[in-house]
Parts: C-alpha cells; structure tokens; sequence
C-alpha cells in the first residue's frame, strides 16, 4: 500500500495507463521522483529542457491515445513547458502538467523562483489549480485528469513542496 502523497499520486495515474512521465528532476518535486524511481512500472525519462519533455509528453499522448505526463519545478522550469503545452492545447492532445511549487506559506512571498502558476497557464489549460492540501491534491488529481481526458486538452496542477512530503 502506498506511504507517501507521491507514491497514491504515481498510483492514480498507473490507474490511467500512464507509463512514462517526462521533465527534469529538481527540488520542489524530489519526493515525486522518489517515488518514479521506486517504481518499476512508470519510467522518468529525463529530458535537456521542459519545453522538450512537452513536446514529448503531447508526442506520447498523440501515438497512445492516452494521457501525456509532463513534469517540472517552480519558476523557469514551469515557464518552459509553455510552448509544448500550448501546441498540446491547441490540437486538443490529453496532457497532464504537475509542476512544484515553493512551500505552501512561501507563495506570495517573492522567495526565488516563485512565479504564479495559475495566472501561468491559465490561457492553455482546461483544469488549473493549485493544490493546498493532501486531499485536495488527490481530488484535484482526479478532476484533472478526467478534463485532459474527457475534453481532450491540457490539464495542470501545481503542487507546493510541502504538500507532497505529507504521507497518506
């Protein structure tokens, strides 16, 4: 059974067929990565740029039929997924973009890197929120995916460091 946040996020989306999840490791999503790289089902693939790992989440997602999976940290590395995530959106491609986040009580504060993922995508994506709680995240997960899915388009949650160390 699953310990951890990450671990019942990795398995929610094994549950949806997803097989391969790409971006770049980095802090605020090191406990999702513990969990990929745990697992012997779902494989990070490790790309050069986000905007890369887009573009290849949506590749995936045009060939299988099912859900894209992109993966980045706060600041840059969530503004680089822009132009994939826009081409995904534009096509109606499912993909699923899950980006971290600074600690909950840090958003807002101007802390490095922070930027405001929703104002961020809230041109491309059909579902964007921020998750502030465990449950919420888990509730948020599933509406996310259900809209990628149902309404064919991109999908994208933002998930504070803090709120991913919690266990189940």
């Amino acid at each position: 059974m699953s310990t951890t946040l990450s671990d019942q996020l990795l398995a929610t989306l094994k549950a949806v067929g997803v097989r391969h999840i790409f971006g770049i490791p980095g802090d605020t999503i090191d406990t999702l990565m513990e969990s990929i790289r745990i697992d012997d089902e779902v494989e990070f693939v490790v790309c050069r740029h986000e905007e890369n790992a887009a573009f290849m989440a949506s590749g995936e997602a045009r060939v299988s039929g099912g859900l894209g999976v992109v993966v980045a940290c706060q600041g840059p590395g969530a503004n680089n997924l822009l132009n994939g995530l826009a081409d995904a959106a534009s096509d109606r491609i499912p993909v699923l973009a899950i980006t971290g986040q600074v600690d909950s009580d840090r958003i807002g504060s101007g802390m490095p890197q922070e930027s405001s993922q929703i104002k961020l995508f809230d041109e491309i994506a059909l579902f964007n929120a921020e998750a502030r709680t465990p449950l919420n995240l888990m509730e948020m997960l599933h509406i996310a995916i259900n809209a990628a899915l149902t309404e064919r388009g991109v999908a994208h949650i933002s998930i504070p460091s803090d709120v991913l160390l919690h266990g189940s």
